[in-house]
């Protein structure tokens, strides 16, 4: 299918504006784009067309991705999709600024930043080395892409049509539920998600997971799996590692939140207010993605609203070993979530706080954000 074929699908229109500089007609190997396709970075502004809707799919379709960054200075695409309001299950594009069907990605550049936390992170007795947070640098050497937003329940729909396992759903009348973040998903599902995106992009990307051990589906919400191999060096879309989640998280900062340390623990917090759906404002719900402001790297919600899977088992940082580009250990019966919720007290909204259960564990606090690797 080419991008004629999609345009009577949804009218989303995108502009790229770039200059080549890699002569090579003016392609730029390996840089992700809008759909996966690898359009042509020239010197003009060029207006394309592409489906926004998630029954692209159903004829071969990609499903939407923008990336907002730049890999060896050039640009990727940013699209604009302004006619459509994200709240029903045809309408995956928000608007142009929201975009809460599109899945849109920041660009997280490589470093080194401070892992874990000091003992009272999280108020008197709370946080620290007791809670296994205990401090280490970590370096992470390569850039890579992270969702600017927590996977929305319009993005699940898209890959997996007919299928929303939320609690905060259509099915229960909940305002802006395709805009929330889709919750009661298990770590296999998540895995089986990127995946399916990835296989949806085009051309195809590399699936970052093997999943030749699984039984069951995520659409039926019932996937089991004895073993999910890694596959390294995949082109497609997978969990971010536990450092990556971190480090994307702080933004820079070295404090309990991106807005600075916790003022209190319990839910009358107000260092959390402007930027974390959590206990304090929440009214026991989940709320649309990008209602707060986001972190300094262009990232919503990676505290509150909904907890986030991570790539990594769970293991002791003392355990671990590996401080540049740690991946977590190589075996376990537990999987990592981080970031906190809207049911949950200040305390566990905070940078450093870790959380694990069995990968087929489902929660209606529990989701999930894509991250995907930048190539040489």
């Amino acid at each position: 299918m080419n991008l004629a074929d999609l345009a009577p699908l949804g009218v989303c229109t995108l502009t790229l504006t770039a200059t080549a500089t890699d002569g090579n007609d003016g392609f730029v190997a390996g840089l992700p784009t809008e759909d996966g396709v690898a359009y042509p970075y020239i010197n003009v502004s060029t207006a394309l067309t592409s489906a926004c809707q998630h029954n692209a799919l159903n004829d071969g379709g990609g499903v939407n991705t923008a990336y907002h960054g730049n890999v060896d200075g050039l640009p990727a695409p940013v699209p604009v999709c302004d006619q459509f309001d994200g709240t029903s299950a045809s309408d995956v594009c928000a608007d142009g600024t929201t975009g809460c069907g599109t899945a849109e990605f920041a660009l997280i550049p490589a470093g080194t930043f401070t892992m874990g936390a000091p003992d009272n992170d999280g108020g008197p007795g709370i946080g620290g080395p007791s809670w296994g947070e205990n401090q280490h640098d970590v370096t992470l050497t390569r850039a890579f892409w992270m969702s600017e937003t927590e996977v929305t329940q319009a993005q699940w729909l898209a890959v997996f049509p007919g299928s929303n396992p939320s609690g905060f759903s259509p099915t229960n009348a909940y305002a802006e539920d395709l805009c929330r973040p889709v919750e009661q998903v298990s770590w296999f599902m998540a895995a089986a998600y990127m995946n399916a995106l990835s296989a949806a992009q085009m051309p195809t990307l590399t699936a970052c997971y093997d999943l030749s051990l699984c039984n069951g589906s995520a659409a039926a919400a019932d996937i089991f799996c004895t073993d999910v191999p890694s596959i390294s060096d995949c082109t497609g879309y997978r969990l971010p590692t536990e450092a990556e989640w971190e480090y994307a998280a702080r933004a820079g900062t070295e404090t309990a939140t991106y807005n600075g340390n916790l003022t209190e623990s319990d839910c009358t917090n107000t260092t959390l207010l402007p930027i974390a759906w959590f206990c304090g404002n929440a009214l026991s719900e989940t709320h649309a993605v990008q209602g707060k402001d986001a972190n300094d790297w262009g990232l919503y919600d990676m505290l509150g609203n909904v907890w986030e899977w991570v790539g990594d088992r769970y293991g002791s940082y003392g355990l671990i070993g590996v401080l540049t580009d740690p991946t977590g250990p190589n075996t376990g019966d537990y999987r990592v979530f981080r970031g906190g919720s809207w049911d949950n007290s200040a305390f566990y909204v905070r940078a450093a706080m870790r959380d694990y259960v069995p990968p087929d564990f489902r929660y209606f606090a529990l989701g999930f954000r894509p991250a995907r690797s930048v190539f040489p």
